[in-house]
Protein backbone atom coordinates (compact mmCIF):
# COMPACT_ATOMS: atom_id res chain seq x y z
CA UNK A 1 0.00 0.00 0.00
CA UNK A 2 1.45 3.45 -0.73
CA UNK A 3 1.27 6.20 1.00
CA UNK A 4 0.73 9.16 -0.93
CA UNK A 5 1.58 12.87 0.84
CA UNK A 6 -0.02 15.90 0.47
CA UNK A 7 1.71 17.83 -2.02
CA UNK A 8 1.54 14.59 -4.42
CA UNK A 9 -2.40 14.86 -3.60
CA UNK A 10 -2.35 18.36 -4.98
CA UNK A 11 -0.37 17.59 -7.90
CA UNK A 12 -2.78 14.53 -8.72
CA UNK A 13 -5.91 16.62 -9.10
CA UNK A 14 -4.25 19.76 -10.23
CA UNK A 15 -3.12 17.24 -13.64
CA UNK A 16 -6.21 16.27 -13.73
CA UNK A 17 -8.27 19.37 -13.11
CA UNK A 18 -6.34 20.82 -15.84
CA UNK A 19 -7.22 17.44 -18.06
CA UNK A 20 -10.92 17.81 -17.67
CA UNK A 21 -10.69 21.99 -18.75
CA UNK A 22 -8.84 20.29 -21.83
CA UNK A 23 -11.47 17.70 -22.47
CA UNK A 24 -14.40 20.16 -21.72
CA UNK A 25 -13.34 22.91 -24.10
CA UNK A 26 -12.27 20.48 -26.66
CA UNK A 27 -16.07 18.41 -26.29
CA UNK A 28 -18.14 21.88 -26.16
CA UNK A 29 -16.00 23.08 -29.41
CA UNK A 30 -16.74 19.70 -31.16
CA UNK A 31 -20.31 20.11 -30.04
CA UNK A 32 -21.17 23.32 -31.06
CA UNK A 33 -19.22 23.09 -34.49
CA UNK A 34 -21.57 19.82 -35.00
CA UNK A 35 -24.49 22.03 -34.10
CA UNK A 36 -23.65 24.82 -36.01
CA UNK A 37 -23.43 22.51 -39.07
CA UNK A 38 -26.70 20.49 -38.29
CA UNK A 39 -28.51 24.28 -37.78
CA UNK A 40 -27.40 25.15 -41.40
CA UNK A 41 -28.25 21.62 -42.95
CA UNK A 42 -31.34 22.23 -41.33
CA UNK A 43 -31.46 25.47 -43.15
CA UNK A 44 -31.18 24.36 -46.57
CA UNK A 45 -33.28 21.27 -46.90
CA UNK A 46 -36.11 22.94 -45.59
CA UNK A 47 -35.14 25.80 -48.46
CA UNK A 48 -34.70 22.90 -50.75
CA UNK A 49 -38.36 21.83 -50.06
CA UNK A 50 -39.80 25.12 -50.11
CA UNK A 51 -38.63 25.73 -53.76
CA UNK A 52 -40.00 22.28 -54.95
CA UNK A 53 -43.04 23.22 -53.32
CA UNK A 54 -43.05 26.04 -55.51
CA UNK A 55 -42.64 24.75 -58.22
Amino acid sequence: MSIYTYSTIVNLIQGTSSLLWVIIIVGGTIIVVLAYVSWIKYKAEKKRQQRESDS
